[in-house]
């Protein structure tokens, strides 16, 4: 107790990541695995002290435990190798020594190996994931996927996780997202990709009861649900209404769907009409922008845009390039942050604008957070259109950012497409504090203390420099929450993130 209590008074740090965004320190520790001998009481390491243990599968007959890993060495690695552990024998064994794969993924099927990973060659770290069957201790292509596996549907009433995976008749089941919903697809042993059902909405766990598919899912206008998949009909029912009542008697409004064409690309978003909506009247409207920014936006509930509809505001919210759902090429904006999102942001903002005569443009407000904070913090260097903004657990400075995020040392590089030290010039054009004497949008900040995503720092740099300037500026700093702050913080907090971003709004409406 003695000693941990000395510990409790610093850390001592010699690699990178030395925290992590939710965790708290993690420099030193390494996530284990171990065997339980439940009779004798004793617990055998299965790996050594210094290897951080990643994904773990266990296979059906109990008899092998596949996981990946590595030997942590002062700057951790995105690629990793793939080992057994046979629990006849005690003994480990890599099975994949070539660590030149981000490994997502490890299914067993049919007493075969497959990983969905990527190599991270074509469109660096965010780069979608293909399927391999590992064999004789080399991969072999399963599919050429090039697809978004798992569940990138942004919302902000989500509790907790669930499984998107599974494996099943001599198949893998998994999630993907398409544009702006999640589809249940399957891969069987020859690479065959077959969509098994299209749902239009966010599929946000799966799992097999008596051999029929359930999903907790958002669907509509609904909060969760568990609803069954029939595959063999395309039929969806949902079996459960444990938060109908959550939105007994209020309004919420349904997406209205607008697509911005370029001849390069589209862009789709929605409109959210107030409550009470009157079309001979003018209201102020809200440009709110994911985070990310490889995400997408669809058409389930959000609690915040469905909080300013009610309080008589036109949102609109779109998917620019960078989001998910439309292969690698779209969703890579490298070393283009604030140009093409930027004018894909604004062009959609025009076209509501043209297509919605009731909103009234002396009173447009933007928001957003993580990469939506970035992209309200460039927004407002590059325009004075918006009359007032609010930035949220926003990136302000490249430059900074890459020492202090848990994952800065390698995404600023990677989304940048520079080194801070060697490519000073190129961060510093892609970061919002170049522009910050430009800047003349009321701006408040949204931040929290333990963000280890995007780190308080990245809003006091902005604010300071706003503040000296005489701007009308505010930040409102919140103690003990993390990057998650408006998904999952403490309710209190929450309450106070939405009042004060609503106050905002309001001051200048």
């Amino acid at each position: 107790m003695e000693e941990e209590k000395k510990r409790a008074l610093y850390e001592d740090i010699n690699e990178i990541p030395f925290y992590f965004n939710g965790l708290g320190f993690t420099a030193n520790m390494r996530n284990q695995l171990f065997i339980y001998d439940i009779e004798a009481k004793v617990i055998a390491p299965i790996v050594n002290p210094n290897f951080s243990v990643g994904i773990v599968k266990v296979s059906d007959d109990k008899k092998k435990v596949y996981f990946t890993g590595q030997d942590v060495t002062g700057v951790r690695k995105l690629t990793t190798n793939v080992y057994v552990y046979n629990l006849d024998t005690k003994t480990s064994e890599a099975i994949y020594e070539d660590d030149d794969l981000s490994v997502a993924r490890i299914y067993l099927l049919k007493d075969q190996v497959i990983l969905a990973g990527t190599d991270m060659k074509d469109f660096g770290i965010n780069q979608n994931d293909d399927f391999f069957l590992l064999k004789n201790k080399k991969l072999e292509l399963l599919n050429l996927y090039r697809g978004s596996i798992g569940n990138s549907v942004g919302s902000d009433v989500r509790l907790g996780g669930s499984p998107s995976d599974l494996t099943h008749d001599g198949k893998i089941y998994f999630v993907t997202t398409i544009d702006d919903h999640n589809e249940l697809n399957s891969l069987d042993l020859l690479g065959n990709i077959r969509l098994e059902y299209q749902f239009n909405g966010s599929i946000d766990g799966i799992t097999l009861v008596s051999n029929e598919f359930y999903a907790i899912g958002l669907y509509r206008q609904k909060l969760q649900e568990i609803y069954h998949l029939d595959l063999k009909v395309n039929k969806l029912e949902q079996r459960t209404r444990f938060n109908q009542a959550a939105l007994k008697n209020k309004y919420v409004a349904v997406p209205k769907e607008f697509i911005y064409r370029e001849h390069t690309h589209i862009v789709k978003g929605w409109v959210l009409y107030p409550k009470d909506f009157n079309p001979n009247q003018k209201y102020p409207a809200i440009l709110d922008i994911h985070g990310g920014p490889k995400t997408v936006y669809g058409k389930v509930y959000y609690h915040e845009m469905q909080y300013w509809a009610n309080q008589g505001y036109i949102v609109y919210f779109a998917n620019p390039r960078g989001s998910d759902g439309k292969g690698d090429a779209f969703a890579d904006i490298r070393g283009k942050y604030g140009t093409i999102d930027y004018s894909d942001l604004m062009n959609f903002a025009d076209l509501i604008i043209r297509k919605v005569p009731q909103i009234d443009i002396t009173k447009l407000f933007v928001t957003g957070g993580s990469y939506g904070g970035f992209m309200t913090n460039w927004i407002v260097g590059h325009t004075d259109r918006f009359k007032a903004a609010v930035t949220q657990r926003s990136i302000s400075n490249w430059l900074s950012f890459h020492g202090t995020s848990d994952i800065g040392f390698y995404f600023s590089k990677d989304q940048t497409g520079g080194h801070p030290n060697l490519d000073t010039e190129k961060l510093w054009e892609q970061s919002p504090m170049k522009y910050a004497m430009q800047i003349n949008t009321p701006l408040l900040f949204i931040h929290s203390d333990m963000d280890y995503r995007c780190p308080i720092e990245q809003a006091m740099q902005l604010f300071s420099i706003l503040k000296e300037k005489g701007n009308d500026t505010k930040l409102i700093w919140f103690k003990g929450e993390t990057h998650e702050l408006s998904r999952s913080g403490k309710p209190q907090a929450r309450l106070k993130r939405l009042t004060e971003i609503s106050n905002w709004f309001e001051k200048y409406r």
